[in-house]
């Protein structure tokens, strides 16, 4: 689950000089969410996201944060969807 927006959520942070707890921090998260949302047991909310993106553009002088992680985030949704629908197909040929 949420594999692009995992992975990418963690190499932007750790690119920006960000732990986990300083990133949940300055987001205004806990923890636990910022470490559900990379080990992709949990998805952000738009909310989160956008919190998370602002820190770590802040801290790491990047751009397209927001944007980047967003786009992971539907792509991942959509592989989600995709499987779920060819699942569906072959359960009921």
């Amino acid at each position: 689950m949420a594999m692009r927006f995992r992975r990418l959520l963690r190499q932007m942070r750790e690119s920006a000089s960000l732990s986990p707890g300083e990133l949940a921090r300055l987001a205004g998260l806990r923890v636990e969410q910022v470490a559900e949302y990379e080990q992709g047991t949990s998805v952000p909310s738009f909310d989160a996201c956008y919190r998370m993106s602002e820190v770590i553009s802040a801290q790491g002088g990047q751009r397209f944060v927001m944007q980047d992680l967003w786009k992971a985030l539907k792509d991942d949704r959509l592989d989600e969807w995709a499987v779920t629908r060819d699942q569906r197909v072959w359960d009921s040929a």
